[in-house]
């Protein structure tokens, strides 16, 4: 009899356990599940853009792109600001600094300058902009060729402290 009482308790014991692990791995799940579809900080992507507009004038040049943003987490993304730099390109030393948001990518004399403002780019969507862009004209020539060109965005939530610059 006695050894029934023992084997009867080691079952109840160990079956505890393998209770505690499921039910831990549950919990586990649900926390991070949930992280992933509600609280986690997604990423902006941009792509290429098959278009532009460009101007040299007097000694600025000026280039507008129509540039589509996704963030691809569930939280929104706050850009604060956005500059455009040709990393390959010596003779462009100076970035191109965000003047202005216009409403479509051909200049027009019926056109409202929108000036740069922060945005939001909501959780899981895609967001297309047309932004301009100026820098002092430094005598670099352009060519008919393919440029590399970096799309920097200044963010609002990283690190918790002052923003800083991200690439894309």
């Amino acid at each position: 009899m006695v050894s029934l009482t023992v084997a009867a308790e080691q079952i109840a014991s160990s079956s505890l356990t393998g209770a505690s692990v499921v039910s831990a791995c549950a919990l586990i799940f649900t926390v991070a599940s949930f992280w992933w579809l509600h609280a986690r900080q997604g990423r902006l992507r941009a792509w290429e853009p098959h278009s532009f507009a460009a101007i040299i004038q007097g000694s600025t040049a000026r280039l507008r792109l129509p540039l589509v943003l996704h963030n691809t987490g569930p939280k929104p993304i706050v850009v604060q600001d956005v500059i455009l730099t040709f990393p390959d390109d010596p003779a462009s030393h100076l970035p191109l600094l965000w003047v202005s948001s216009p409403s479509r990518l051909q200049p027009g004399q019926d056109e409202e300058a929108k000036l740069p403002a922060g945005f939001v780019v909501p959780g899981r969507e895609a967001q297309q902009l047309f932004l301009e862009f100026e820098a002092p004209f430094s005598g670099f020539l352009p060519e008919a060729r393919d440029y590399k060109a970096q799309i920097q965005v200044r963010v609002g939530h990283a690190g918790g402290g002052a923003p800083c610059w991200r690439s894309h």
